[in-house]
C-alpha cells in the first residue's frame, strides 16, 4: 500500500509548480488525475505516482445533416 501525498504535493513534484487549489480540484473531480485521488478529512490525496490525463475533445458524430450544419455554423 502506498501513502497519498496532497494534490499540491502531487503537482509540485509532477508540474515543477501548483496550479490553484480550485485546478486542482476539477482535475481530481472531472476524473483527470489516474489513479483518481480520495478525500480524507474533507481534503484530497493522491498516489505519489499517479499521472495526469489530458481531456479529450468531444468527437461529435456528423452523420446527421441537421447537426452538421449546427457544428459548422452554417
Amino acid at each position: 500500500m502506498s501513502t497519498y501525498v496532497s494534490l499540491q504535493e502531487w503537482a509540485e513534484r509532477k508540474f515543477g509548480y501548483v496550479p490553484t487549489s480550485a485546478t486542482l480540484s476539477r482535475y481530481a473531480k472531472n476524473g483527470q488525475i489516474y489513479p483518481k485521488p480520495v478525500k480524507f478529512g474533507g481534503r484530497w490525496r493522491v498516489d505519489p505516482e499517479a499521472q495526469f490525463l489530458e481531456l479529450q475533445p468531444a468527437n461529435h458524430d456528423t452523420s446527421n445533416p441537421l447537426l452538421g450544419r449546427i457544428l459548422n455554423g452554417g
